[in-house]
């Protein structure tokens, strides 16, 4: 069990108390459920750090559970390498070692095999990178590392692999995006156990143009599609986080960080890695959380992923109780043009929440659907516009049929009552938030 930020913590308390609350998530008319603290969100960094014990303590304070860990600063195999891996355990990281992405992964191929280290004996790995972004005809031979993986290391380590987003249209090689991640379905993920499969994409939705902030379009689609086909096998979904301004990608504010959490989390998402953590060594790339060179050189990308962090980490034992049903598109009545080409991009979006009779926003919004296993419902609620324009958002919400709501903030819960079965609330820019509604 974690322990919280104690302000956090009393918050929570003080909310709770109001209100009666039932245990281990029991449903029970009037009463809110509560959840063992043992489950954490998975919040990892790209670009591991400069190899110091020091450093490592500072991406764990940060508020990331793992670490990729690629071999920039120092080499798979040496004693430094197994030094690193001992930091993390010490600072109470997990790792994922990367061997490479379709460039260089002959080569990392090659000095796997040769590599005869047994790394399930080091605690803080708990999975191995095997590709970076394949190609189509790449999956077939992850499939056959994915084989050889289970034949030495069983379910101690786990297999991952990141694909490339929905717009990467050559690399899948004439097939649809769905296509391509179906076969690294149907390939790979269904040959590892349930409970240890992830499907992984990186994806990065704020761009500048000229100077001027733009939103993918692609997005929404590129996230339905991997989270449609993780639930065929039960997987983990993961995301990148854009972090670091590079190529069209603009920079971030902790607004944009707080938003992608709650986009992806409206979708169900589970797992995420901030791209980078680490200023990147290559060009064109701006800076991230902390330097390449300096040792503990913190950027003020660091404190804004850090703020988020917290408050995700907070509630993640409740969001990660309820598993998602989907997720409904809702147009704003001051969105003049009258469409949004994300939403337009979805192929199944809800139609209808089950515990709301309606629900309108002055901007556009997402509502993902969620249930606990004794059916209590779970809403996340997330202003869908670009934080760089600085839009609030109130949504009016009709239930079906609920008397109070609890609403989790930036991490701390606040209980209401639900008078006539409506409910208002305004969503601040790049906002979003969990809410548990009771009969």
């Amino acid at each position: 069990m974690r322990t919280k930020l104690l302000s956090v913590c009393l918050a929570g308390v003080m909310c709770c108390s109001t209100i009666g609350f039932v245990g281990c998530g029991e449903k029970k008319e009037g009463t809110f459920p509560m959840y063992q603290d043992d489950k954490e969100m998975m919040i990892g960094g790209w670009d591991a750090p400069i190899n110091t014990l020091a450093d490592y303590q500072l991406a764990k304070d940060m508020g990331l559970t793992f670490m990729f860990l690629d071999d920039l600063f120092v080499k798979r195999g040496t004693q430094a390498y197994f030094d690193v891996l001992g930091f993390c355990e010490q600072v109470g990281l997990k790792t994922i070692i990367t061997l490479g992405n379709a460039a260089t992964i002959e080569y990392a191929a090659e000095s796997w095999a040769a590599d005869k280290t047994d790394y399930s004996q080091f605690s803080a790995v708990t999975a191995i990178n095997y590709w970076d972004e394949p190609y189509f005809s790449n999956i077939e031979r992850i499939g056959e590392l994915a084989e050889e993986h289970i034949a030495k290391y069983g379910t101690k380590i786990d297999v991952f692999a990141n694909l490339y987003p929905n717009s990467a249209t050559s690399t899948f090689e004439g097939h649809t995006y769905t296509e391509y991640v179906a076969e690294y379905v149907d390939k790979v993920l269904s040959k590892l156990e349930e409970g240890h499969r992830y499907l992984s994409a990186d994806i990065y939705p704020l761009d500048d143009r000229n100077g001027q902030s733009a939103l993918r379009s692609n997005w929404l689609n590129c996230i339905e599609t991997i989270v449609t086909q993780a639930q065929r096998v039960n997987a983990t979904p993961h995301f990148f986080l854009q972090a670091t301004e590079h190529y069209t990608y603009r920079a971030v504010t902790e607004e944009d960080i707080r938003w992608q959490f709650y986009v992806y989390m409206a979708y169900g998402v589970k797992a995420f890695t901030y791209f980078t953590y680490r200023n990147s060594v290559l060009d064109d790339f701006s800076n991230s959380c902390v330097d390449a060179e300096k040792s503990c050189k913190t950027y003020p990308q660091y404190y804004m992923a850090q703020t988020v962090n917290r408050e995700i980490l907070a509630f993640d034992h409740v969001y990660l109780n309820f598993d998602w049903k989907g997720t409904m598109p809702v147009l704003g009545s001051e969105n003049t043009g009258g469409y949004n080409l994300n939403f337009d991009g979805l192929v199944n979006p809800l139609q209808k929440v089950d515990t709301l009779r309606n629900v309108t926003a002055t901007q556009d919004a997402l509502i993902g659907q969620f249930k606990d296993t004794a059916g209590n419902d779970g809403l996340i609620v997330v202003n869908f516009t670009d934080p760089a324009y600085g839009l609030r958002n109130k949504i009016k919400f009709t239930f079906e049929n609920a008397s109070k709501l609890r609403v989790y903030r930036k991490g701390v819960a606040a209980d209401y009552q639900v008078v006539d079965n409506t409910f208002e609330i305004e969503l601040g820019v790049g906002e979003g938030v969990f809410m548990i509604p009771i009969a």
